[in-house]
């Protein structure tokens, strides 16, 4: 968990989400990885030695919307993360960013992080190559989002194309939502590329 929140606490949609409070961000990784990850999808890790680097957290197909339980079950720990005043606004900007993903089935990249003294070796890359590779041998579509620029240039050489943005607040980041379809193989990178999110 101590490595997502290094790699994440530059990412402009988590400080957005988390209005730049370090506590807020360190509750958010939490969230992601107790309710979303660990118990119903898929966590990679990169390693350095025997050291955690890096993650990229994957929810397959069918897996990450949330019953109606579980969204009420949660909902003090998201009010504590986005905050009283910002839940509307903020929930209407999600919503925005849930309807532009692909019908299903897809797996989802719902977080990709490497910690700060680690980047730009390819781990970012390494990390996407398992998921991307079991994508096109199951004919399966894969959605990410970012609201990093760089990121965007990043996930294309990857096969993923942008399918929609908007802004997260006005006067704030970008977001784009970005899907790769299995014939995006053939144009992807085929070895790791180190960019920014690596």
């Amino acid at each position: 968990m101590a490595v997502l929140d290094a790699a994440l606490s530059d990412d402009p949609f988590v400080t957005w989400l988390v209005a730049g409070r370090p506590s807020a961000r360190r509750a958010y990784v939490e969230l992601m990885l107790t309710e979303i990850a660990l118990p119903r999808g898929l966590v990679q890790v990169a390693l350095d030695g025997e050291a955690v680097v890096g993650a990229a957290l994957w929810a397959p197909p069918r897996s990450f919307s949330l019953s109606a339980w579980d969204s009420v079950r949660l909902m003090p720990r998201m009010l504590s993360i986005i905050g009283w005043g910002r839940m509307r606004a903020t929930s209407a900007k999600l919503d925005e960013i849930e309807q532009a993903r692909p019908p299903e089935p897809y797996w989802l990249l719902t977080l990709l992080g490497i910690h700060p003294e680690h980047r730009r070796r390819g781990l970012g890359s390494a990390l996407l190559g398992p998921i991307l590779a079991r994508c096109d041998e199951e004919d399966s579509v894969c959605a990410c989002e970012t609201a990093a620029a760089h990121n965007v240039t990043f996930y294309e050489r990857h096969g993923f194309e942008v399918q929609a943005s908007r802004p997260l607040a006005p006067g704030g980041p970008t977001s784009w939502s970005l899907w790769r379809s299995p014939a995006a193989a053939s144009t992807a990178v085929p070895a790791p590329v180190p960019a920014a999110e690596d």
